[in-house]
């Protein structure tokens, strides 16, 4: 090892703030935090002033300064800077390591960092040793230096360097363990706050909050951009279109055109890209002829005067500084490049979508006017975001094509139909149909094309109640399309399902999806979870909660497991609506918020009915919440636009009203609501049964002939869907319109029939949902029957008084409740719950504190009072 080491100890100084200095107390905190960890890495491109803060920061502080350079690329060099450094500091504890670089002899790597390191443990002042520049160290021996010190720390030396980009040691483990501070480029950036008082402070110009953002925009907070534009007096900042040429003019100048021809070649690929990594770099030079090492893209990269930004930790995706790769672009739109600048953008563009970058590859196709490979490349993956439930990503690529191919191709009309759809937008989706018929006539289909246009037009004409044809046109669509759109074939078999269910074949309806359930192979999760689905619409429609809760169980086990936000969506859901519907209200929050987690993930419609359920159960414990409820959903159907789910909030307001007899409020909702915009289907909430309440509770006339009118039809929809909730909803209304006209026996026989009706179902909590009446009927019922009658259990478990329970259960205490109800020992319930008998003692005296009762019976009546318990 060489010793020969002069020292130039101008490298030694801190570097001069040549202005005024504006002081960012923010990131000062930052570095005062970071002395107690190992070491400081303070990351960042050249302008954004690290040098500067942290010379300023260390004013009364003991520190080495050290500004590596180029020469410095070995550990002796190294070594050498900071024990002089140390000595103009008053630290002299490096004798035996000064003598063995002073040594004529030899020296090896190790015997020098060991001595080095064994002194500097030796230091008793705190002492902070800041390596500036630090990127420019690129020895291995210097990175084993790092790597020690990392690991092996002095205990009063604490280490900042200053870099452009990581050193290439592992940091993981000294960020997991945190004892490593970082400040970064996102740090370093100046917020808008800052840059107002930055411009005032030392330039004397005021900014309006307008300006600042424009600036921000521009520079992305970067300081020396902003110094260049707060000094140029007669730029406009009010501009939104302002122009920074002399940004372009440094970098082409002073960064672009001083690097080598392979260099320019890389710069004006990445120049092409949001966003870029290696591999895409060297799959575009491939349209050069020249061959380019992959070494030569790393040191371009890494160059410390491109203005490169590494997007993550491992240095794999970088992008540029928006305004570098303003100059790059301005500068290659002027060179030889330029005539492979399409070849370029299609092998990047299709390079992108190979790796699932769908977004961006289709970007960069339409870029070069690659429309019809981007179409192509569109059907190739369509159907892999179907089949995973990415429906709004879908929608979000289908955006990115002009709209005259939106509305002429027939790939992407098809795709318009399923995100319309998806959204519960029928209206639209009928008229979007109408036009998929015109292209029809002009372009010729593949048999999979021409089965999915049977699937939408089987939907409409099922919504339009022609079953018949529907099922027919159905059973075609399936034989037409082929096995890898299975995410339409499972939407067809759905269809086909309800169709049967329609036409009074429910029992087929199931056995059908079962043969398709087995026919599936295991791995085929999505179209597995899909028929699960199916088969859990049917069960509602028919009220068979008891099968339908075998069901939803595997769907949300599948959809967890494989991120199906669709389908576990709609688990979510089915478990709410059950406790709902059977009395457990208290527990439905718990699915509320699971829905929430995911509610831009999961279908729109399967979150409003969430929603919906939520301001049910809101209404008998916390009807103060409600309002936020409708805030949420109003938030939610504004993203969306959606002119179904708008309609769906006036109904739930009409609910509200009506709930609160709010009538004039009601009449005038009524006026600006459609019920029939949204087809009932399945689910548990209707806004038709809203029209008809309104229409009953607001009617000053014992007739009620437009009550009746209006619910001729839905009493034939409910028995053709077999749809019992429905069922039982009209049976209540009308026992009401009887109860008012006192034809009492035509009351209680209407009001028996939906008793009978929700005996079968276990529905509990539809009968709370109408006015006084129902419960005027339900008393008169209940003193003709035994008290062990359903109409007493139901008189017993609804909340008639709607008091708020302020009582929050555990899913501990709602497991201990449940096995206590069913009359197990503590013993057993320790046993169940894998617990010890004393832990059951406490946990079940805690229970009793909470529910204000002494005893088992006592929590048990408790918890089904409050709808804890059935």
């Amino acid at each position: 090892m060489t010793t020969s080491l002069p020292i130039l100890k101008t490298k030694l100084n801190r570097p001069k703030c040549f202005q005024k200095y504006y002081r960012r107390e923010r990131l000062e905190l930052l570095l005062d935090k970071s002395l107690s960890k190992i070491a400081t890495l303070v990351v960042a491109g050249a302008g954004y002033g690290k040098s500067t803060l942290v010379s300023q920061w260390l004013n009364n502080k003991k520190a080495v300064w050290v500004s590596c350079d180029a020469e410095m690329n070995q550990p002796q060099v190294l070594i050498s800077y900071i024990i002089e450094g140390a000595k103009l500091v008053s630290i002299d504890a490096f004798k035996h390591t000064s003598s063995l670089l002073q040594s004529h002899n030899d020296i090896s790597y190790d015997v020098l960092t060991k001595a080095f390191f064994t002194e500097a443990n030796e230091i008793e002042a705190q002492t902070i040793v800041v390596l500036d520049d630090f990127h420019l160290l690129k020895d291995d021996g210097i990175k084993d230096m790092l790597n020690t010190f990392l690991n092996y720390p002095p205990k009063n030396i604490h280490i900042i360097a200053i870099t452009r980009h990581d050193p290439s040691v592992s940091l993981e483990k000294h960020r997991l363990n945190n004892t490593l501070s970082e400040i970064r480029m996102q740090d370093m950036n100046l917020s808008r706050n800052e840059l107002i008082e930055y411009a005032k402070e030392c330039f004397n110009r005021s900014l309006a909050k307008q300006e600042a953002d424009l600036l921000l925009e521009k520079t992305e907070g970067w300081i020396l951009g902003c110094t260049q534009l707060i000094n140029n007096k007669s730029l406009n900042l009010t501009s939104s279109t302002f122009k920074t040429e002399q940004f372009n003019s440094y970098f082409k100048q002073e960064v672009i055109t001083r690097q080598e021809e392979d260099s320019h070649l890389i710069l004006f690929v990445c120049s092409l890209f949001n966003r870029f990594n290696i591999e895409l770099i060297r799959e575009c030079l491939s349209c050069f002829e020249k061959e380019v090492s992959k070494h030569k893209i790393v040191s371009t990269l890494t160059n410390r005067s491109n203005f490169t930004i590494s997007l993550d930790r491992n240095d794999e995706w970088f992008r540029f500084h928006h305004q570098f790769q303003e100059a790059l672009a301005d500068y290659f739109n002027h060179t030889l490049y330029i005539k492979n600048r399409i070849k370029c953008l299609d092998k990047g563009g299709k390079w992108f979508i190979r790796k699932e970058l769908y977004e961006e590859g289709i970007i960069k196709l339409l870029e070069g006017g690659f429309t019809e490979e981007a179409i192509k490349e569109f059907q190739c993956f369509r159907y892999a975001l179907l089949n995973t439930d990415q429906y709004s990503r879908l929608d979000n690529i289908l955006a990115l094509f002009p709209e005259m191919e939106q509305n002429s191709n027939i790939e992407l009309i098809l795709a318009k139909a399923v995100i319309l759809e998806n959204q519960g937008k029928y209206a639209a989706l009928a008229s979007h149909i109408k036009n998929l018929h015109l292209q029809i006539n002009v372009q010729e289909l593949t048999p999979h094309q021409k089965g999915e246009v049977k699937v939408w037009e089987a939907m409409l004409l099922f919504y339009a109640g022609s079953f018949n044809e529907s099922l027919q046109v159905i059973d075609q669509a399936i034989h037409l399309m082929e096995s890898y759109a299975s995410s339409i074939i499972t939407f067809a078999y759905a269809y086909k399902a309800l169709s049967l269910n329609a036409l009074g074949k429910g029992t087929q309806a199931i056995k059908m999806l079962k043969i398709r359930l087995d026919s599936l192979h295991i791995n085929n999760h999505q179209s597995i979870a899909r028929t699960l689905i199916a088969k859990a619409i049917l069960y509602s429609m028919q009220s068979d909660l008891q099968n339908r809760q075998h069901v939803v169980p595997h769907v949300i086990d599948i959809s967890e497991k494989h991120n199906f936000y669709e389908t576990l969506g709609m688990g979510i859901y089915f478990f709410a609506e059950q406790n709902y519907r059977t009395g457990l209200y208290m527990q439905c929050e718990k699915y509320y918020e699971k829905g929430l987690e995911i509610k831009h993930l999961m279908r729109p419609s399967w979150f409003v009915y969430l929603l919906g359920i939520h301001v049910h159960c809101n209404l008998i414990i916390h009807p103060e919440k409600v309002k936020e409820n409708i805030r949420q959903l109003d938030i939610f159907i504004n993203e969306l636009n959606s002119e179904n789910m708008a309609q769906f909030k006036n109904a739930l307001l009409i609910e509200i009203a009506l709930r609160n007899k709010e009538f004039n409020k009601a009449l005038e909702l009524n006026k600006i609501t459609d019920y029939n915009v949204y087809p009932p289907v399945f689910y548990y909430f209707l806004p038709q049964v809203v029209q008809l309440k309104l229409l009953l509770y607001t009617d000053n006339t014992t007739e009620f002939k437009d009550f009746y009118k209006t619910a001729e039809p839905f009493w034939d929809y409910a028995k053709e869907q077999g749809h019992k909730n429905l069922l039982i909803k009209l049976n209540i209304l009308t026992a009401e319109s009887k109860y008012k006209q006192n034809r009492i026996k035509e009351a209680k026989d209407y009001m028996q029939s939906a008793i009978s009706i929700a005996e079968s179902t276990g529905d509990v909590m539809v009968f709370c949902e109408f006015s006084d009446c129902t419960i005027n009927i339900l008393n008169l019922l209940s003193k003709e029957t035994k008290p062990t009658s359903f109409i007493h259990y139901i008189l017993k478990t609804i909340p008639i008084d709607m008091k708020i329970s302020e009582i929050v259960l555990k899913e501990r205490d709602l497991k201990l409740l449940e096995l206590v109800s069913n009359g197990y020992s503590n013993a057993q319930i320790a046993e169940e719950m894998f617990l010890s008998p004393d832990s059951i003692k406490k946990y079940l005296y805690n229970l009793y504190q909470e529910l204000g009762v002494k005893n088992r019976t006592g929590a048990v009546l408790k918890a089904k009072e409050i709808g804890y318990l059935v």
